[in-house]
């Protein structure tokens, strides 16, 4: 990994680490009754294990150690995924920039309902 795939994966822990504070719930489909609803929902899966979907190209993520579960899609891709499941609220890097040295860097990102910035620096760990 070089420096940028390295700030990368820092960005990408940094956001799919955050609290998405979002309103989960599952809309009724026509003719459901409310126990249909209840026992759908009492099947759910929850996980902890948090999937960060993003639109990019993928070429930036190919040499990612990611430590946390991606998808990265196009956006003809999360326009057809969005027709089959409904809303996807994808990130997007509208700037990822680094320094000549790759050792400072700003990114903005945007996933819609939320996004921020990010001051990138290199750490001891």
């Amino acid at each position: 990994m070089d420096d940028g795939a390295r700030a990368l994966t820092a960005v990408l822990g940094r956001i799919s680490g955050m609290k998405s504070m979002a309103i989960i719930h599952e809309i009724p489909a026509p003719g459901d009754k409310p126990e249909d609803l209840m026992a759908r929902a009492r099947r759910a899966t929850l996980t902890g294990e948090r999937t960060t979907f993003l639109v990019a190209d993928r070429r930036d993520f190919r040499s990612l150690l990611a430590t946390t579960r991606a998808v990265v899609l196009t956006a003809d891709e999360l326009a057809l995924a969005v027709k089959k499941f409904g809303p996807i609220y994808a990130c997007r890097l509208p700037l990822f920039v680094l320094d000549h040295d790759q050792r400072r860097g700003y990114v903005v990102w945007d996933a819609s309902w939320v996004g921020g910035s990010l001051k990138l620096r290199p750490t001891d760990t």
